[in-house]
């Protein structure tokens, strides 16, 4: 559906990133390996017609402005690692703490591929725990964000 437009995959894992990787075979593909940075990948992707990056660190601090972005797709919603003794914690305390958290990872996951009011992106997310969760919490979630669903 995209193959002539820029996008991203989000992976949120090295190990989800590393399957579509081995499995998928795609020249568009853009992605992080061994000594290359974040910052380098974005650079090769802004120049490689029709590049797809696929990360899972490339949530926040991105600018894929315009034609950078056109669609993206977000594989597994954003929980931070409860093998954390801090975040484990954190969320025996309190569950809508850590769901929180996650909206706020995905939230900003979203808001890569769209930087003005004239760009646009078309955003997939993958996880169908998304449905239930959406449904219980979307009074706490910012309307310009509920509002983007389809």
């Amino acid at each position: 559906k995209h193959k002539n437009e820029k996008g991203i995959i989000h992976t949120h894992t090295n190990k989800i990133t590393n399957y579509i990787y081995s499995n998928i075979i795609d020249k568009r593909f853009t992605i992080r390996k061994d000594d290359i940075t974040n910052e380098d990948i974005l650079r090769i992707h802004k120049y490689k017609p029709n590049s797809i990056l696929i990360s899972p660190s490339l949530g926040f601090g991105v600018d894929l402005k315009d034609d950078l972005a056109r669609f993206q797709i977000i594989i597994k919603l954003p929980f931070l690692p409860i093998n954390s003794k801090r975040v484990k914690l954190l969320l025996e305390k309190d569950k809508d703490w850590y769901l929180m958290k996650m909206f706020v990872n995905l939230i900003q996951s979203c808001g890569r591929g769209v930087r003005s009011e004239k760009d646009y992106c078309v955003t997939y997310i993958m996880d169908s725990t998304l449905i239930n969760i959406l449904t219980r919490y979307s009074n706490n979630l910012p309307s310009y964000f509920i509002d983007r669903f389809v």
